[in-house]
């Protein structure tokens, strides 16, 4: 006998796969022309945010550590924007302003709040030219990936108190409202003085 998964199976593996997919390829595509640019030693300054200075003696497990904290960030950081599309509605509705929207915060909370309160204690001013390309990377190669990723994989809505999606009860409820009409609209005449 075959059992169908129920809704909350669904829901639970479209979350999974909606957090993973994004998170995966956000960590993927972020890190790689970093480390491009910047020389592989951008993974050791990853771990030494958890480490500290002990990070710049490398290493294979220091190396694995770097990489192992910069995809879960990705991961966390996707596992928050799936929690919030299951509340705001229009997240998934627009997921390219979303998208560039939760990049850009990504970015400012990483340099304003996480570096800070790092092992590294990050708080030096960040140059002009920096700013401007972790912004367009974090907007572009993290905040897109999981936009569309939760966009296409976690389609299926949460459910309301009358058991319907929550999308579709909104879209009752506009039904439902008065149509505001124009055609008996008492006449305003002005008198011109």
């Amino acid at each position: 006998m075959i059992e169908q998964a129920g809704p909350r199976q669904t829901a639970t593996r479209n979350a999974l796969l909606a957090i993973g997919v994004g998170g995966f390829i956000a960590g993927t595509i972020s890190l790689l022309p970093v480390c491009i640019q910047f020389g592989w030693q951008v993974i050791l300054s990853i771990a030494g945010g958890l480490i500290g200075d002990k990070a710049g003696q490398g290493g294979p497990a220091i190396y694995l550590l770097g990489i192992f904290l910069h995809f879960f960030i990705c991961f966390s950081v996707a596992a928050i924007y799936y929690a919030a599309s299951r509340r705001l509605l229009f997240i998934n509705q627009y997921p390219l302003l979303s998208g560039l929207y939760f990049g850009a915060t990504v970015r400012l909370v990483m340099n304003y709040i996480v570096l800070p309160l790092s092992a590294l204690h990050a708080t030096d001013p960040i140059p002009i030219k920096e700013f401007w390309w972790g912004l367009f990377e974090k907007v572009i190669l993290v905040g897109l990936p999981i936009a569309y990723s939760v966009w296409w994989f976690g389609r299926s809505t949460p459910t309301g108190a009358s058991g319907k999606s929550r999308a579709t009860e909104s879209t009752d409820a506009f039904e439902k409202a008065p149509a505001l009409s124009f055609a008996n609209k008492p006449e305003v005449k002005e008198e011109i003085g």
